[in-house]
């Protein structure tokens, strides 16, 4: 019978894998962890900003807006929900970028995608930062009206650019997002403002979001269904 010598072995196997692991990772992620320290410094460039040549309260930049102006929870309800809907709208026509991208960087769809992803963030950024309203118009001296008929130039260009892509998806929820946007545009520019004007005109705007939204989800599951039928057919 051979007598077992204990190992003198004592190097720490699991710290060792574990090592090993957060390389490996590092290496599939990096591209990944990157883009998402480029957006944290994105975040962070502002706020440094405004606290440094406007003096501005920290405080304001960095609370919770109920608690730093002190008012109802449900302040801004709707128009806040929209903000999130904006937001996932940018999401979705991302997710279709990468999708794309990934396939090929010269798929035919690829633009489309992203030009949706980057119309979708200036409204988002519009609507959640007023650009139209005060940034343009106080802090950069364009007029309210130029910024408008420059959003609707671009809307046109939108189009006209995707107009193939737009009549292969399901464009009649594009054309029910764009008629709710627009009547709510029509509601701000013509009519006076009034409490129910105010409804009606923000009730609009949050349907065509949502309805842009929905119009986004529906080409990214279009995007997918080409690509799984294309590689079933190989």
């Amino acid at each position: 019978m051979t007598k077992q010598v204990p190992s003198t072995d004592t190097s720490p196997g699991w710290a060792v894998g574990i090592i090993n692991d957060i390389k490996s990772q590092l290496r599939r992620s990096g591209f990944a962890i990157g883009l998402a320290t480029i957006g944290v410094i994105t975040g962070y460039i502002p706020v440094a900003l405004l606290i440094t040549l406007r003096g501005v309260d920290p405080e304001l930049l960095t609370r919770d807006i109920f608690a730093s102006t002190r008012t109802p929870i449900y302040t801004g309800f709707l128009s806040n929900l929209g903000l999130f809907v904006w937001a996932a709208a940018v999401a979705i026509w991302l997710l279709g970028v990468v999708l794309l991208a990934r396939i090929n960087l010269r798929h035919p769809q690829l633009l489309f995608a992203l030009g949706s992803t980057l119309f979708s963030a200036l409204l988002l950024f519009d609507d959640a930062f007023m650009f139209h309203e005060l940034v343009f118009p106080d802090y950069l001296g364009i007029s309210e009206k130029k910024v408008m008929i420059m959003y609707v130039f671009l809307s046109i260009s939108y189009v006209g650019f995707n107009v193939r892509h737009i009549l292969r998806s399901s464009y009649l929820i594009l054309v029910i997002a764009i008629g709710f946007l627009g009547m709510s545009v029509a509601f701000d520019r013509f009519l006076p403002m009034t409490r129910t004007e105010t409804l009606v005109e923000d009730s609009l705007k949050f349907a065509g979001i949502v309805f842009w939204a929905v119009y986004a989800g529906t080409n990214i599951i279009q995007f997918v269904d080409n690509v799984v039928d294309r590689r079933s057919s190989i």
